[in-house]
């Protein structure tokens, strides 16, 4: 169906589909895309999304739960309806604009450094284990 969609927009050129690839291949690839597409029906915290966010990729994703807190329209990424009947705008704005991804580059890399690096995680976690503690002493 996106395919579909993509050459009814004539974006054949533009947008490539690629498969499953390695995760190598995937951060080489994303460090050339202009955005990332997360059409999810359900989705938790997506690792393509942390992974296009650290890269600087925005993410053009549905508005469904999970995506709804992660993607911050117009400073990450942008939201569609999930029945996707604005998507196909979307994604031809974005990709015929790359100064688009450009601007948003530096919000998406800043969300990971603030919310999702590593040592932010290991921080809650640790949070979270002393309060556990603390409740059974």
């Amino acid at each position: 169906r996106l395919r579909e969609q993509a050459t009814s927009l004539g974006l054949d050129e533009e947008v490539i589909f690629h498969g499953w690839v390695d995760t190598a291949e995937v951060q080489s690839q994303m460090r050339h895309a202009h955005f990332l597409l997360l059409t999810s029906e359900i989705e938790g915290m997506s690792n393509a999304g942390l992974q296009a966010y650290r890269c600087g990729l925005p993410i053009i994703a549905t508005r469904v739960p999970g995506l709804e807190s992660f993607v911050k329209p117009g400073e990450t990424g942008y939201l569609v309806n999930p029945q996707l009947d604005d998507l196909p705008e979307i994604i031809r704005r974005t990709a015929l604009n790359p100064e688009i991804s450009l601007k948003m580059a530096p919000a998406c890399q800043q969300m990971i450094r603030e919310k999702y690096s590593i040592k932010v995680s290991a921080d809650m976690y640790l949070s979270a284990l002393s309060t556990i503690r603390s409740r059974h002493e």
